[in-house]
C-alpha cells in the first residue's frame, strides 16, 4: 500500500456527475454551497447532489508549470495539448475541459505539494501569541499559485472541488514531513504516531489548514472558505497507526523502523489520539469554513479494539493487518465529520484472485464475478454502517491494475472495466433503494490524449474505461432532482451567507412534524414562508410554527435565555420534533438547542442568530419570527 502512494498518493480529482439517471439538463449546475441534510447532499436550491469521480494526480504542481513533461518515466506524456482553436494549453486546463465535456463536475486533489522538490509547506507556522490566530508560516508561492489556477479553472467550467489537507504516504506536505519539522524545531526524534498527540506538530498542521482556508485565490477574488466552487476538504490521505512503532530521521526525514521485535502495545492509545485528532480538526476546520463539507480521507479499515457491534465489519477487512491500523467507523461518526467514505484496492491488499502482478506488470487472467466477492461484502457492511450513521457515503478511491502499459484495449476490457462496471452496479444499486452511497469516485484521471502511458492505474480518456463505462455515467446522470423534503433552499434572505439551513414546521394541534416542501413551493423557496405563526379562531385551532437552523452542529454563540419552570428535554431519540411542539406550546420560547448524541433539547429565549459550529454536537433552530426582526 505504502508503495503505491509513495508512487501515486490522493492527489484525488473528484469528478462529479449525479448519480440518480434522469432525462432532465445534463449540463445542469448545483449552485451555492453543498451541504449535508437527512444523510444528503443538497445543494442551495435544495436539489439532491450525488456523483460519479475521479481521482487525478500532480495537478497544483503541473498547473504551476513546474512538472517537466519530458523526464524519462514521467507519467505525463510530452505532447501538445491544444484547445478547439488548436491553441497551446496547460494540460491541467486541457483535462478539465475532458472533465466538462463528459458532464463530470468536482476535482479533488491535494491543497499541498505531493514531490519533495515542489512542496507547498517551507516552514511550518504555529499559533499566535494569544492561541487563537495563525499567523502564516513561509510557503511555496509557485505551488500556491498552481493550486489558485486549478480552482480558479475549476469555477470557470462548473465544476467543485475538494482538497485534501496532507498526505499519510508520501514525504511532501505528509504526516512524515511535519514530524521531521517538528523533530529538528525541539532536537527530538518523534514516531509516526506522534503525528495524532504531539502540540508542536498539530500547530504546524492546523497552521497550514488556517492557510489556505483564509487564502484569497488570486484567480477569483475569493478566499477559499467563501468560495462555493469548493465543496469540502479531507483533513488527511488515509490516515493510519503504525502498529511497528516508526521514528523520523532526524537528518533525512525518512520514517524508519524501530528494532526488530517492536509489537502493537500502543496500538490502543493510537486509536484513542486519532479520534481525538479528527474531532480536534474537524471542528477546526468547522470553526473558519462552517459552509464547507469535511470527510475524513480514509480507507475504511474497521478496529478489532471498538465494541462487539464492530464483529461483522472487521470480518470483512481484507486482512488481519488492517483491523490494527485505524477505526473507519469511529472516525465517521464524530460531529463534524459529514459523510462516511472508503477506498478500495483489491490489488494492494491482495484479495483479487485474478489480478496481473502490481509490480512487474505480468498480466492476469481475465475478470469474473467471482472475483467481486470481497469488494461487495466490504461495501455492504460499511454502507450499512453509514445507514445507521444516518450520513452519506462515498467511495472515495477505486482503481484496477493493468501491465504499465497496457498491451491493447483488449487487456483493459478484461482485466479493469469489469471491476469499474461492478462498482458502478453497487452505487446503482444502492441508488434504486435510496440507499447511502451518494458518490463515487475512480483512481485515476490520466492528463493525456492518448491510452495508458506508464502508469498501471491510470484511466485516459480514450481507455474503453473511460469511454464505455465512466464518461457515460456522467452523461444520463440528472442533475436536477427534485427539491429534497424538509429542506429550506438557500435564497433572498434566508441564504444567509450560503451556510446550509434546515427547517421544520410544527402544528402542535395535530401533534406531528410536517416538512416543508409544500410551503416552499407555493412562496417560491421561502422568501417568506406561508403560514408562519398563523392563528385560527376557527374550530381547528390551527397553530403553525416554523425553524430555521444553521444546519448540523451549528449552535447559537450566546446561547440564549432559559425558560422559567421548564426543564432541560431527555430522551428525545427521534429527531427535533419534540423540541419543536414544546418551543410552540411555551409563550416566552424563541429557540431550541438540540443534541442527538444525547438525546436532549433546551427551551431558550434567544439572545441572537449568530451561530458556531459545536464540537459536541448542539444545534440551535430559531423560530422564524426571530430573522424577520
Amino acid at each position: 500500500m505504502a508503495q503505491r502512494r509513495v508512487a501515486a498518493a490522493i492527489c484525488a480529482c473528484l469528478a462529479v456527475a449525479a448519480m440518480s439517471v434522469g432525462t432532465a439538463d445534463a449540463k445542469a449546475v448545483h449552485r451555492g454551497f453543498i451541504r449535508m441534510q437527512d444523510g444528503l447532499f443538497v445543494d442551495q436550491e435544495c436539489r439532491e447532489f450525488n456523483f460519479v469521480g475521479a481521482n487525478a494526480w500532480r495537478w497544483v504542481q503541473l498547473a504551476a508549470n513546474q512538472y517537466p513533461l519530458s523526464t524519462p518515466g514521467n507519467e505525463i506524456p510530452s505532447t501538445d495539448y491544444l484547445d478547439n482553436n488548436g491553441k497551446k494549453i496547460n494540460p491541467v486546463l486541457w483535462a478539465i475541459r475532458q472533465l466538462h465535456a463528459a458532464n463530470v463536475t468536482v476535482v479533488r486533489l491535494f491543497a499541498a505539494g505531493t514531490d519533495p522538490t515542489f512542496a507547498m509547506i517551507q516552514k511550518p507556522g504555529t499559533a499566535g501569541a494569544d492561541g487563537k490566530t495563525w499567523p502564516n508560516g513561509k510557503y511555496n508561492w509557485d505551488a500556491v499559485t498552481g493550486l489558485d489556477k486549478v480552482v480558479g479553472w475549476c469555477r470557470a467550467h462548473g465544476i467543485k472541488v475538494i482538497l485534501s489537507f496532507v498526505d499519510n504516504w508520501s514525504f511532501a506536505d505528509s504526516k512524515t514531513s511535519l514530524i521531521w519539522m517538528a523533530g529538528n524545531a525541539t532536537g527530538t526524534r518523534l514516531s509516526t504516531d506522534e503525528f495524532y498527540s504531539n502540540k508542536l506538530v498539530k500547530d504546524y498542521y492546523k497552521n497550514f489548514v488556517s492557510f489556505i482556508l483564509n487564502h484569497v485565490n488570486k484567480q477569483t477574488g475569493l478566499q477559499f472558505k467563501e468560495d462555493p466552487t469548493i465543496l469540502g476538504y479531507n483533513l488527511m490521505n488515509e490516515p493510519r497507526c503504525n502498529c511497528a512503532p516508526e521514528e523520523v530521521s532526524m537528518s533525512s526525514g525518512l520514517a524508519v523502523r524501530d528494532s526488530p521485535g517492536s509489537n502493537c502495545a500502543n496500538i490502543e492509545k493510537c486509536f484513542t489520539d486519532v479520534q481525538a485528532w479528527v474531532k480536534e480538526m474537524a471542528g477546526f476546520v468547522k470553526s473558519i469554513a462552517p459552509k464547507q463539507l469535511v470527510g475524513v480521507g480514509d480507507e475504511g479499515f474497521a478496529s478489532f479494539l471498538n465494541d462487539a457491534d464492530n464483529a461483522d465489519l472487521v470480518g470483512t477487512n481484507p486482512g488481519s493487518w488492517s483491523a490494527i491500523t485505524g477505526d473507519s467507523v469511529g472516525l465517521h461518526s464524530i460531529v463534524g465529520i459529514d459523510y462516511h467514505s472508503t477506498h478500495m484496492w483489491v490489488d494492494d491488499w491482495g484479495v483479487a484472485p485474478a489480478l496481473p502482478d502490481p509490480y512487474t506488470g505480468a498480466t492476469g487472467a481475465p475478470a469474473n464475478p467471482a472475483d467481486f466477492t470481497f469488494h461487495r461484502k466490504f461495501l455492504e457492511a460499511r454502507v450499512a454502517a453509514a445507514r445507521a450513521d444516518g450520513k452519506p457515503f462515498v467511495i472515495e478511491e477505486f482503481g484496477k491494475y493493468i501491465s504499465r502499459p497496457a498491451t491493447s484495449d483488449a487487456e483493459i476490457k478484461a482485466l479493469r472495466d469489469p471491476w469499474f462496471q461492478d462498482i458502478f452496479d453497487i452505487a446503482a444499486e444502492s441508488q434504486k433503494s435510496d440507499g447511502p452511497i451518494k458518490g463515487l469516485i475512480m483512481w485515476k484521471y490520466g492528463v493525456s490524449p492518448y491510452h495508458n502511458n506508464t502508469d498501471k492505474n491510470w484511466v485516459n480518456v480514450k481507455d474503453t474505461t473511460w469511454t464505455d463505462i465512466v464518461a457515460p455515467q456522467g452523461k444520463v446522470y440528472n442533475f436536477r432532482k427534485t427539491a429534497v423534503p424538509n429542506c429550506r433552499p438557500a435564497t433572498g434572505k434566508a441564504q444567509l451567507e450560503g451556510r446550509g439551513i434546515s427547517t421544520m414546521s410544527t402544528s402542535p394541534a395535530s401533534g406531528k412534524v410536517t416538512t416543508m416542501s409544500a410551503v416552499l413551493k407555493a412562496t417560491h423557496y421561502g422568501r417568506k414562508l406561508l403560514g408562519r405563526e398563523l392563528r385560527s379562531d376557527g374550530p381547528e385551532d390551527l397553530h403553525l410554527s416554523s425553524y430555521i437552523s444553521y444546519g448540523l452542529n451549528m449552535a447559537a454563540v450566546k446561547p440564549g435565555k432559559p425558560i422559567p419552570g421548564v426543564e432541560t428535554l431527555t430522551k428525545v431519540s427521534r429527531g427535533p420534533a419534540k423540541c419543536a411542539r414544546a418551543c410552540g406550546e411555551e409563550e416566552l420560547c424563541t429557540a431550541f438547542h438540540y443534541n442527538k448524541h444525547v438525546q436532549e433539547c433546551k427551551l431558550v429565549q434567544s439572545q441572537g442568530t449568530d451561530a458556531a459550529f459545536d464540537s459536541d454536537g448542539w444545534q440551535t433552530y430559531w423560530q422564524e419570527d426571530v430573522f424577520d426582526t
